[in-house]
Parts: structure tokens; sequence; C-alpha cells
């Protein structure tokens, strides 16, 4: 191997030194080149925390502002949260924008963004209506996924605008705009009594008329802690799906919400509508008023904020008070007992008997021996009892007939038969049950007798020729005086020969269609005119609805309740079985075979609960209001008019109370079922502010089987077509303002001009049963009553900021923060429930996520 080998001289030292002087300028050079970089990089990332921290004080700043609109949410109870469709640059569908709306002052409102960038606005107006879309909204970019809105838009607040222009804005959304998935679907659908009867199953398959325990709906229920912990929709339906995982994962974050606290209240307030005084009081506690029998206390609620409701009288005599009569019967309605409230001015309606026939058999015996002039006339009173309502009951009935016919005795002239007090019957009667009764004063029957002294008197004895009205009848049930006529009976002229009974009543009070009556009971105690009399053998009806077979004037026939004005005009109501003619005067209406009770068709329905579970309830309640036809807007009062009309509540008003001031839905606006009218919050969807994926769910999987011949399934709304005729018809109404209270729910209608609510017209496919009663074509609303409101206390924020520079047209984001989170405000209130501003409130954080 060649070695090479190295030696050392004087030139070969110099050469080295001057290497080694390049190798040390080189590394000053490098170290000078290096501290130059350093010092930039510091520089610039001293720029680059300065700007991080900038915009971390503007994301203060947002979140500063964004609560300081919401002071108002925690100060008062009068106060809405409505949404607005505006339109969004980037996108050809619009986007929503919340607002929040309150009175300013007593002539105007004031309407609060909750986005960023945007002056309150405040408009003068009886109701508020949405102002003008605001100018110049700009998407929101960058973002964290946001459940209700597509892409938000807001406008940008400059802090600074020196070099670089910084900025912020932020967005509120009302977390109530969606589906509360803590509690939903742990209850199926029914009455609408529980915000967790939510039918959110559409959400994922619209068609569905009930929850089928789909996989989406199970695994989010079976998930919800993890759920609620990490929001993570896509991993929990990922486990058990595939292809549709995605879609209901987007479905899931964009509608459902967990973490609204279950104490965060909600107290219900009298809405400021035109028709309404003295708005923003708490609503009455209507289940206390009950519990107390406080007449008093409902009537005056009604009159204090709607002066206006007690014209809807009509010519309802003035020794009744109307509104007070409504409070009776809709405390008779509720109460757990029978009984009605009475007082001198008002009688309440509740699940007792009513007199729906009654005759008098007249028989004249011969005298007895040695008593050639002493007339002795035997009177035998058949009652037939109505139990209308949809309760069985039984109790103690006493009846007092006020006989006020006469007959012509020669020797003595006309001579009047008198009052009879009879003893009590006790009774029992099934829903919608006939029972015929023979009353007595004793154990035999009432003889008059007539003494002309020596002169006997020839047959036959005749009735005056013209008709007598002043005979009545009393009945009374547990006591309370519960029926009459206040028109009294008419009684006809004729012949009475020994052993040829003669018959003297009327078979179904209350019914001359001419008059608009309509065979109600319920109305007797009102009509002011007299009751037409019938003949016994040919027209009496004994053990079911009135058919009188020797009528053929269709005016006094038959008792249709199809021809009730709840029936008449809206094509509603069923028709029992017919009861049994006489046929002849020898038989007694004791001695015929009558129809079976049909419990399932009986036209009113009562309670007795001893409370109510929604306000949609009062449309039950029988209306005392005597018109000539309520059907028609300019119909006039008419004091022998009555009958077959209950309280407009989850259906169409009546054309002559649909007036400012008369109409029956306000007061749902007037009355809560809830304690101290506060409530819950947890579960409730603001009408206000969700989507329509949303509302449809309100009206999701409901089977309006409360018309008991009308059992479930016949009637179940269509989920995808009727439910979203309900979605559109909120939407369209909320974008004029917002709806302040239920009132504004029953005023909805479709694009057709149909009332959503009770109206057969309004449905796109499924339509009821023509026969669909009164009961069943209201429950709607009811079922749905519970689950809505109109405002919110929980909302989800977040708060975007940006540093920009721009230099010439070219713009350059330098630093972008966003905080979200999800809490509600709860206010302290008092024992009453008012609150107390100076106590504070509670902050609740559901939720806290910085991107």
């Amino acid at each position: 191997m060649r070695r090479h080998s190295f030696k050392r001289s004087t030139q070969g030292q110099a050469g080295f030194a001057l290497v080694a002087s390049i190798v040390v300028i080189a590394g000053i050079l490098v170290l000078a080149l290096s501290l130059l970089i350093l010092g930039r990089v510091e520089r610039r990332t001293a720029r680059a925390y300065s700007h991080q921290y900038r915009v971390e004080l503007a994301l203060d700043a947002g979140t500063q502002a964004a609560m300081a609109t919401l002071q108002t949410v925690v100060e008062r109870d009068d106060f809405w949260v409505a949404s607005q469709a505006v339109p969004n640059p980037d996108s050809s569908t619009p986007t929503e924008v919340t607002w929040l709306v309150v009175q300013d002052g007593t002539s105007g409102w004031r309407y609060l963004p909750l986005f960023g960038g945007t002056e309150p606005v405040s408009q003068g107006g009886a109701r508020p209506q949405m102002p003008a879309s605001p100018a110049d909204l700009e998407p929101i970019t960058g973002i964290p996924n946001n459940p209700l809105m597509s892409q938000p838009v807001a406008n940008w607040e400059t802090l600074d605008s020196d070099r670089y222009e910084v900025r912020y804005t932020y967005w509120l959304e009302d977390l109530h705009a969606g589906i509360d998935a803590d509690i939903a679907g742990l209850v199926e659908r029914d009455q609408g009594l529980d915000p967790r009867e939510s039918g959110w199953f559409t959400l994922f398959d619209r068609a569905a008329i009930r929850d089928t325990g789909s996989l989406a709906n199970s695994d989010i229920i079976a998930n919800r802690e993890l759920l609620q912990r990490t929001r993570d929709f896509a991993s929990v339906l990922d486990d058990n799906q595939d292809g549709a995982a995605t879609s209901d994962a987007q479905i899931a974050e964009r509608y459902l919400n967990f973490g609204v606290p279950e104490s965060l209240l909600e107290r219900q307030i009298v809405p400021p509508y035109e028709d309404i005084e003295a708005p923003g009081e708490p609503q009455a506690d209507l289940n206390q008023l009950v519990a107390d029998a406080d007449v008093e206390a409902i009537a005056a609620k009604i009159n204090q904020h709607l002066p206006e409701f007690a014209e809807r009288r009509g010519g309802m005599t003035s020794e009744q008070d109307y509104v007070k009569t409504l409070a009776a019967s809709a405390i008779d309605y509720a109460d757990e007992d029978q009984n009605p409230t009475l007082a001198a001015d008002y009688r309440g309606v509740d699940s007792y008997p009513f007199v729906n026939e009654i005759y008098d058999r007249y028989e004249w015996i011969r005298p007895p021996a040695g008593q050639p002039g002493l007339v002795r006339i035997e009177v035998r009173t058949f009652v037939e009892l109505w139990n209308p309502s949809d309760r069985e009951i039984s109790g103690s009935v006493e009846l007092e007939n006020v006989n006020k016919h006469r007959i012509i005795i020669p020797g003595l002239g006309e001579v009047e038969f008198g009052a009879v007090s009879f003893q009590p019957e006790t009774v029992s009667l099934a829903a919608n049950g006939f029972q015929v009764l023979e009353f007595s004063p004793a154990d035999e029957p009432k003889v008059y007798e007539f003494d002309a002294g020596n002169f006997p008197a020839a047959p036959p004895l005749k009735f005056p020729n013209s008709w007598t009205t002043e005979s009545n009848y009393r009945l009374s049930w547990n006591g309370g005086l519960v029926d009459y006529a206040r028109g009294g009976l008419a009684r006809t002229d004729g012949t009475l020969r020994p052993s040829e009974p003669k018959w003297k009543g009327q078979a179904s009070v209350a019914l001359d269609y001419r008059l608009n009556q309509s065979g109600d009971p319920r109305s007797s105690y009102l009509i002011q005119t007299w009751v037409f009399p019938n003949t016994y053998s040919s027209n009496s009806n004994w053990g079911g609805r009135a058919l009188k077979r020797g009528i053929n004037n269709t005016d006094f026939n038959e008792v249709r309740i199809s021809e009730s004005p709840d029936g008449h005009w809206f094509d509603g109501g069923h028709q029992s079985t017919a009861g049994v003619q006489a046929g002849s005067d020898n038989r007694l209406p004791t001695q015929l075979a009558f129809p079976s009770p049909e419990p399932n068709l009986a036209p009113a329905h009562i309670s007795n609960e001893g409370r109510y579970f929604n306000v949609g309830e009062l449309g039950n309640i029988f209306d005392p209001a005597q018109w000539e036809d309520v059907s028609i807007p300019s119909s006039s009062p008419n004091a022998n008019s009555g009958g077959g009309i209950t309280l407009a509540i989850g259906r169409p008003e009546y054309p002559v109370f649909d007036q400012p001031g008369r109409r029956a839905r306000h007061l749902t606006d007037l009355f809560s079922v809830n304690p101290q009218a506060i409530r819950s919050a947890k579960g409730l969807i603001n009408v206000n502010t969700a989507p329509r994926e949303v509302l449809r769910t309100l009206w999701a999987g409901i089977f309006l089987d409360d018309d008991p011949a009308l059992r479930r399934p016949v009637l179940t709304p269509s989920n995808g077509e009727q439910g979203d005729v309900f979605a559109d018809a909120v939407i369209a109404a909320r974008q004029l303002g917002p709806l302040l209270g239920l009132s504004d729910l029953l005023a909805l209608r479709d694009n057709n001009g149909n009332f959503i609510f009770g109206d057969p017209n309004a449905w796109t496919s499924r339509p009821p049963d023509p026969n669909w009663d009164d009961q069943g074509r209201e429950a709607l609303f009811g079922r749905i009553a519970n689950l809505v409101t109109f405002r919110s206390r929980a909302f989800r924020l977040v708060v975007s900021a940006e540093i920009i520079e721009r230099v010439g047209s070219e713009e350059r984001i330098l630093a972008r923060g966003r905080r979200e989170m999800s809490f509600a405000i709860q206010p302290r209130r008092d024992d009453t429930g008012e609150i107390q501003p100076t106590q504070g409130n509670d902050f609740f954080l559901i939720d806290r996520r910085l991107r």
C-alpha cells in the first residue's frame, strides 16, 4: 500500500492561517445573519402574540356586547325571541337572524338584534311587525358547525382600524328552536302533556307516524350521556348505520340540543294583543281557581282583559251574567263532582242530567158514591232525563212539576192544577244515557179533586180553548237547581172523558230550528220563549234521540246533532239512535223497550278530572250566548235562540264573535294550567325560531281520537304533508311579526286561507271523518299547547374576531379567533313569581368551546 506523508513548512502555516481566518469571518457572518434572522422571527412572533392578544380582547368585547343585549331577558317576562329570514349574499337560500322583541314604552316596539354590528330598531304599532332586513349583512365564514343555520350572516363591529383592522361579530341562537335531546323520545306521543313527547323521529323519517325504533332514534337515546359530553353524533350513529349515518348525524347536529336545565323557568303572561287590555300581567292559575271554585275571580280576569267579551251574550237575559256563567261552567267542567256551580245569576254545566221529555197523563176518575159533584182527575208525570255528557253519573234527582194548566169544571169555571213537588229519586245514567221515570209525590199517583157541590159534571170536561204557557218544571240534582224552561211549557186545548186518558207535554225541549234552537237541553234554562207542545202517541220519543215521526215539519221533528251550531257550521257530530215512539195513549213510556246506551256518541265532553291539563280544554265549555244565527257575522241577538254552542278554541271562531275582544281563543292568553302560571322551559319549542323540520315534530304522530266514536288509528295526521302545512303556516306568519301567544297559533291559516286548527278543509291528506265531533276537531290544539313557547332564556353564543391587514386592494387575515358557549339565564323571583332585579340572576353554562 502506498502511503502519503505531510511535512510542515512556513508556507504551510501561513496558508492554514488564511483558511482559518476565512472560516472565522464566515462564522461571524453566519452568526450575524443568524442573529438578524432570529431578531426578525422574534419580532414576527411578538407581532403574532400581539395580534392574538388583540383578537382575544375583541372576543371579550363581542361577548360583552352580546351579554349586554341579553340583560333585557333577566329583567322582564314580556319579551319575545323571534327569527327573521334575510338574504344571504353567498346563497340563493335566505338565512335566519334572531331578534329580541320588547315593548318600547306604551306605544311601540324595540327590536334588539341578537347578532353583531346592527343597531336596535324601534317601531310603532299595535303589535310588533318585523323590521326591514338589516343592510350590509355578510356571511361569516370559517366558523364552527352551526345547528340551526347553514351559514350565519351578521355585520362586523370594528374596534381599531389604524394600521390593522380589528373587528368582531357575534350571533345568538335560541336553543329552544331545537329539540331537547336530553328528554325527547322518553314518552310516547299522547295528550301533549309532557315535552318528552316530542315527535323527533320525523327528523329522520319524515313520513313516520310514530317512533318505530329506528337506529338513529335508538342510538341517540342509548348514548345520551356520551353525546352530552362530546356532541359527536357521527361516531355514535356510524357504529350501527351505513350510508345514512352521515346525513342522520348532520340532522342531529342541526336540530338537537342538550343541556337546558330543568330549573329554567318561564312565567306565562298576558300577551299584548290589540284586543286585550292590561297586557304583561301574569296569566291566572286556572287549576287553583277551579280548586277554589272561584267564579268571581275567573270572571274578573276575563272582564279585566277582554271587556268586550260579555257582549257575546246576545239575547241572554240580564238576570244571568254571561261571563260568570262561563266561569261556573269552566269550574264544573274540571271539578271532580257532578254538581252545578250555582248562584242567582249563573249556573254552571256539569255532568248532570237534563229534562229531555216531560208529559203529564190526565185521567178523569168517577167520583165516589154520595159525592156527585166531586171531580177527581189523576195526573201522572213522566220525565225522560238525558245525560248528554260522556261521563257515567249517579245522584239524587228532585222534580217540581209547576202545572199551571187549567180545566173547566161546570159550576166552578176554570180551575188550575197547581205545582207538585215529588219525592227525590236516585238515578244512575250512562254516558249519553237516557232514563224514563214516573215521578210521584208519594207511593201513589197524584189525584186532584174539584168539588162543584151537588151538580155532577157531564162529560166531556174541556181544557181552555187557548193554550196556556205558564206551566214549567224545576229539576234539581243533588240539591242544586240545574234545569227549567225559562219560557214556560205550552199546554193545548182539548177534552177529557172518563177512562180516556189525555197526555199534555213536550218531546225534546228547546227544539225549534226556526229560532236557532237545536234540541240542546242545556239551553232550556236560557230560552225565553215557551216550549212547543207535542202529541204523546205519535210524537213522544223515549229512551233516545228525539225523532217525532208524526211531524213532517223538519223544524220540529228531529234533534239532529249535526244541525246544532257546533255541528252545522263545522260539519261534525254523530247521530245516536232515535228513541221509541209510544204509539198509543194507553201505553206508558215506562212499558217501552228502549235502545241500548251509546256512550261513544255523547255530544258533550266533561272532564271531572279535578284539573285542566291544557287550556285548549276550554273549548269544551257550553256557551250560553243567544243569537239568531251565530254563523252569520251580521246576526242579531235573540233571547228565543240558544243551544248547541261551545267555545271555539281549537277550531275556527263563529263569525258573529269574530271581532276584536270577543274571540274565544283569547281565553288561552289569560289562563295557565301551571301553578302560579310558572312552568319549566325545558323541552319547550319556540315557534318563533324553530326551523321547519322542528315545527313539524310538534304535529308528528298525534292520534286525534278524542272523538270517542273515532278511535285510533282512524285519525292520524300525515307527518310529511300535514305537519309541513302547519310548519309553513307558522313560518309565514312569523315573517310578519312574532307570534305572541297561543291565540296566534289558533289564528294560523294555510295557503288557501283555511284555518290550520279544527278546519277539515286545511287537511291535505287523510281528512277527518265528516262526523268528527267538536271535541275531536279541537283536540289537536290541546296536544300542542303545552309543548310550545314564544321566548327563550337559553342560547348558543358564537363570537368571531379577526385582524385584517390591507395593503392596497389586497386583504390579509393576520389572526382569527372564535369562542362558543351555550348557556341559560334565570332571573331570581319571589314567592309569587315576580322577578327581583336586585337579587341578580343565575347563569347556567351548558357548554363552552374555544376554537
